[in-house]
């Protein structure tokens, strides 16, 4: 799955790149639950660069190396 075709995923993946900080979706209906399992959750997001701790801004887009993600069920 492309989670960047998700418009609340995209909106928190920006958000944690941009500000080095962990980014959360709004809560959103999961596809993939176990039986029993609460349908709603968010997903938490967390940008990876280079190094450990976060770049100045105007360098984090070249500094990223990806993108960390939990899914918490609610």
């Amino acid at each position: 799955m492309n989670a960047r075709s998700i418009a609340a995923a995209r909106a928190a993946i920006d958000a944690a790149t941009a500000s080095g900080k962990p980014a959360a979706t709004a809560g959103l209906r999961l596809t993939q639950t176990a039986e029993g399992s609460p349908p709603t959750g968010v997903v938490i997001y967390q940008a990876l660069y280079r190094t450990m701790d976060a770049p100045p801004p105007a360098e984090r887009t070249d500094a990223l190396r990806g993108v960390l993600f939990v899914t918490v069920r609610m």
